[in-house]
């Protein structure tokens, strides 16, 4: 028992240091609605974890009865879990959270709560056991649909970010690819490692160090959370979904001499361009252009700004054999050499050095 207290006591403090650190973390003001909006619900979700873990500690409730310690646990993780992710969700989708899953979460968190109080009092807690595995069930349920919706919002995210930006947001969305993952298979294990003592001792290193993972991460790469709300289309940013988007004059069958004037004119070289930038520039909408390159050109934006991108370091490595490779790099519009190697090892199977070294 002296280990699972030592064990109790690093969780708290673990739940304590996460809650303080995004609690410090700075306000961003307004325009950063989506990362606070996150920040508050991974703060309420660790310290409601924190507060089972103070609780188990000061009247030593697992050591005392290992059904009443699943309660007190089920009854805190719960409701604490779905928090975290319905905070994890609403990083990744493009608008607020769905009221449908904020009404998911909190009926589910609702049914297991009121479960676990019948098992508890009802005949002086006679079917406390069966409850517990009741609700652990009910857990593990929540736990896969709501990994499930966030490796769907994790596809989505990444799809738009192909579709909207020319330069690389490549940090971020690993860091999302990789929690996604370390929240499920550390999730899906919580409900297990609860009914059992031996496999909380374990379990808890592990669910501990996926959140940390996602808390330091956050902290670090959540602001850029409004660049996922910034690749909404013009039909998602409408409420209305029977209304019709606003249009340009210009058809999509008269885009291909704009488009080509602007290839002419290298301003894909720009390392900040966006589709709703290029569709400003010649004089159409995001809808119209993107509809344009998918179905005449059959890539994705950020695909197609980086192949022209290449075409033109190739050329300059041809014409330029003493310029630095790094240099050519952000000449084309490319904002770090290890983007565009990684860039140009996908177009061409070999390092810009090496290829350069062919010629």
């Amino acid at each position: 028992m002296k280990l699972l207290y030592a064990i109790q006591i690093m969780s708290l403090m673990t739940a304590l240091m996460l809650g303080m650190l995004l609690l410090l973390c700075p306000y961003r003001g307004t325009g950063f609605k989506k990362y606070n909006q996150t920040r508050w619900m991974l703060t309420g979700s660790i310290f409601i974890i924190a507060i089972q873990y103070a609780l188990q500690m000061m009247f030593s409730i697992r050591a005392q009865n290992e059904s009443l310690g699943t309660t007190c646990n089920l009854f805190f993780y719960v409701p604490g879990n779905i928090l975290f992710l319905l905070g994890a969700l609403n990083l990744q989708q493009q608008n607020s959270l769905k009221k449908k899953e904020i009404c998911i979460g909190g009926a589910m968190s609702a049914i297991v709560i009121m479960c676990l109080t019948i098992g508890l009092f009802y005949k002086q807690g006679i079917y406390i056991r069966e409850t517990n595995h009741i609700c652990g069930v009910f857990y593990l349920c929540i736990q896969l649909y709501y990994s499930s919706q966030i490796y769907i919002g994790y596809k989505k995210m990444v799809r738009n970010i192909d579709e909207y930006y020319g330069s690389p947001v490549e940090e971020y969305i690993h860091w999302m690819r990789n929690a996604s993952i370390l929240l499920f298979v550390c999730l899906l294990f919580v409900p297990f490692a609860i009914f059992s003592t031996k496999a909380l001792l374990f379990f808890g290193f592990l669910f501990w160090i996926t959140f940390s993972y996602y808390v330091f991460n956050f902290s670090y790469f959540g602001h850029y959370a409004e660049i996922v709300e910034e690749t909404q289309t013009e039909d998602e940013k409408t409420p209305d979904s029977t209304a019709t988007p606003n249009f340009s004059n210009i058809a999509e069958w008269t885009l291909a001499p704009l488009v080509n004037k602007w290839i002419q004119e290298k301003k894909y070289h720009d390392s900040d361009i966006t589709i709703v930038k290029l569709a400003s520039e010649i004089g159409t909408n995001r809808t119209t252009l993107s509809r344009y390159i998918n179905t005449n050109i059959g890539k994705s934006f950020r695909e197609w700004i980086n192949g022209l991108r290449i075409e033109d370091a190739k050329q300059m490595m041809r014409e330029n054999p003493n310029k630095g490779i790094e240099d050519i790099a952000i000449s084309c519009g490319f904002s770090t050499r290890k983007y565009f190697d990684q860039v140009f090892c996908n177009y061409e199977q070999v390092t810009a050095a090496e290829w350069r070294k062919r010629q």
